[in-house]
């Protein structure tokens, strides 16, 4: 029944681990703290109705698979510009192919 999962700003985190919140059929929104660096493999991947994401400008790394599996359309909100966003290293299919992918930069 895990709708939400909220790491809050300037945590001591740095990594979300590999499949630390993977498969579940109820979440539908994230928010990743500032202080967080890296996002491995499948960190939040198949959540078939997840379609909001918030992740924060400290973020270097997305691995593969992140996301996968999401909502057809995918909101991210990025706490950086998009010459930061740019910045990032991203993993194969960090994301599935089917899925619209929005993302908003915050500053």
């Amino acid at each position: 029944a895990l709708n939400k999962i909220e790491i809050e700003n300037n945590t001591k985190l740095k990594t979300i681990s590999a499949c630390a919140f993977s498969a579940g059929a109820s979440l539908k929104k994230v928010i990743v703290g500032e202080g967080v660096e890296v996002i491995e493999f499948e960190g939040f991947g198949s959540h078939p109705i997840l379609n909001s994401v918030t992740l924060p400008s400290t973020l270097k790394k997305i691995g593969e698979k992140a996301f996968y599996l999401s909502d057809n359309t995918l909101n991210i909100s990025y706490n950086g510009t998009s010459e930061e966003w740019n910045d990032i290293e991203f993993g194969k299919r960090w994301t599935s192919s089917a899925v619209n992918v929005r993302v908003n930069f915050l500053k």
